[in-house]
């Protein structure tokens, strides 16, 4: 799984195969009102946090659909 952000503030969640070399978007969340500048995948695989130069955090539940916690 990766995880990217950027200056449109949308947070976008990708399924690797196992070659590494397709991918499939899995989920576009939108994150935050200014763009993203950091952002993580829990180990388990099941939350996404981004941070953004709004200065605000947002966690992702990804087992629910990209739910905000």
């Amino acid at each position: 799984m990766i995880a990217t952000g950027s200056d449109d503030c949308i947070a976008r969640v990708f399924k690797l195969s196992a070659d590494y070399k397709t991918c499939e978007k899995l989920f576009e969340l939108a994150a935050h009102s200014e763009p993203i500048n950091n952002i993580d995948i829990s180990p388990d695989k099941k939350l996404l946090i981004t941070s953004s130069t709004d200065k605000t955090c947002t966690i992702f539940n990804l087992q629910k659909g990209g739910q905000k916690l």
